[in-house]
This record gives C-alpha cells, structure tokens and sequence, in this order.
C-alpha cells in the first residue's frame, strides 16, 4: 500500500480557484512525494477569498499577505463561516516568512489538527482518496462530509499547511441553490435545511459504524470499471474498502457492496443507463471523487 501511495497524489480543489505562481510545481517536488506519498499526510494549500470588487488576485505569498493584512482579502468563507478555513491558522501563516524554494515551504509546513466543518482544499494520496457519498447531491455538506471521511480515515493530525502556497478566488454574489436552502425563511427552504441536518447526522453515524459511503448506480460502474483497469494493469485493485448502491432516487437501496473490488457486472446499470447520466459520470474520475478539478501530481 505504502508503495502505491508513493506513486502519485490528487489535489482536490474547486474548478473556480486561481493557483498561485509555482504552486504545481510545489506540489510535485519531490518532498511532497515523501510526505504525502510515503508519509500519508493531507497536505493543506491555504484558500484566499478577495474582497474588493473589481481587484485583480494575487500570484505571490506576498502581495497575499498585503491585501489580507489591508483588509481586502481574508481567508476563504472565514468572514461567515469561520469553521471552515480557521483551522489552517492565517494568522501564523501572515507572521512567517515566506519560503523561497519548494523544498522550504515543505520543510516549513506545519501540523493542524481536524475540527468539525473543517474543508480544506488538499493533495492526498490518490491511494488513500476516500469516495464522496452520493447522497449529498446539489448544494450542501458534500465538501464538509468528504473532509470529515478523510479526518476519519486518515487522522485529525495527519494534515499539514505548506506555508507560501495558496489557491485564491474573486468574492462571488450567493447561487441560486444556496438562496434555495439558507436564503429565504419559507416552509420549504427550512424543510431543507432540516433535510440536510439530518442527512449529515445519518452519514457521521455511518462514518462512525465504518458503513461504506453510499453510491449511485452510475459511480459504483465506474468503481467497476476502475477495479477491472487495476487488476489488468498490476493485479490489484487499488480502490475503496466499499460502498452502498443507491436506487435512481438517490437514496440507499441497502445493497451493500464490500469489498468495492468484489462489484459484480450484476450490481450496475447497462451501458445506455450510464451514458444516460452522463452528467453524473461526468462529475467523478475513476475512483469515484467528484472531479471540482483535480490536478495530478
């Protein structure tokens, strides 16, 4: 496993997100292959939100650190949803140097433990990438509940900040699905967020139990799919401990598919069926981990 994990990591990011300058590079140092390939630990890259409409983002720890220190910038959500992004600690990152190679930002890199709500965007091992639950569909809890996964998993003090990176994203007005559940006060949007309370609770209990995630029909074909590739290519399989199949409703159908590598041709939909939810399929790579935007390192 040790050596499967050493071949490579995913970067789990929103596809919205600017990189800043040599954060690729730093990913694919050779120190990161130490401590996120053999190692195992999560390696936290900062997210940035800027404030000021209109205001380009910046490229460099540096000029990062100006607009956070002048108020035009902060990190990500922190503003109103501080448990998401607080954990990564701006303020420590603001007070240090910033490094000037790849190697020292990686020596820098600093522990922080897993809190409740904490979404970091992180490189992983692609090894250790745990499925989302498919249960989480549309807006809410889905990024929260694959961090949590990954917490559980891997450890609350597996992750780890590297100090001079940063993804960063422009302040964007509120979607529509976002007004749909926290926007309004009607009967229905707080039946949804009722929902997704309750869904949340449903799936720390799984967590908690080791329940596999649940997966619709069209993500446990590419499990399939991704098992039979594994197996031709070095006779492993490569994937999640397992999963439970979803109905085309979207909730659990209770059967349970463990090991994911004994998924079975029986078990998934026909070839039209998956092309049908193409805009499913489209959302995961071969794993099963919804594609927001992957960078292979």
């Amino acid at each position: 496993a040790e050596d499967r994990r050493a071949r490579g990591g995913v970067f789990l990011v929103d596809v919205d997100f600017s990189l800043s300058a040599g954060l690729l590079r730093t990913l694919s140092h050779p120190a990161a292959v130490a401590a996120v390939g053999r190692a195992g630990k999560v390696a936290v890259v900062p997210a940035l939100e800027v404030l000021e409409e209109g205001a380009g983002l910046p490229l460099m720890w540096g000029e990062a650190v100006e607009m956070i220190q002048a108020g035009r910038a902060e990190g990500f959500h922190t503003g109103h949803f501080p448990a998401g992004h607080s954990p990564t600690d701006f303020a420590r990152l603001c007070s240090a140097p910033s490094p000037s190679t790849p190697a020292e930002a990686w020596e820098r890199a600093y522990e922080v433990r897993y809190e409740k709500w904490y979404e970091p965007y992180v490189l992983m091992p692609t090894e250790d990438v745990p499925l989302y639950d498919d249960r989480f569909t549309g807006y809410g809890m889905n990024k929260i509940s694959h961090l949590a996964s990954v917490a559980f998993h891997k450890g609350a003090s597996a992750f780890v900040v590297l100090p001079g990176t940063f993804v960063v994203s422009p302040q964007h007005a509120r979607s529509e699905a976002w007004h749909r559940i926290y926007g309004c006060n009607t009967d229905d949007s707080h039946y949804r967020r009722v929902c997704l309370r309750a869904l949340y609770h449903s799936f720390q209990r799984d967590l908690a139990a080791g329940t596999p995630p649940s997966l619709a029909n069209a993500t446990a074909a590419l499990v399939l799919h991704h098992n039979e590739e594994a197996r031709a290519r070095d006779g492993s399989s490569g994937a999640p401990a397992g999963c439970v199949m979803e109905d085309g409703s979207g909730s659990s159908s209770g059967r349970r598919v463990a090991p994911a590598t004994a998924v079975r041709e029986e078990d998934v939909p026909s070839g039209a069926a998956v092309a049908k939810a193409g805009v499913v399929v489209a959302r995961r790579i071969a794993v099963g981990v919804r594609a927001r935007a992957l960078a292979h390192v």
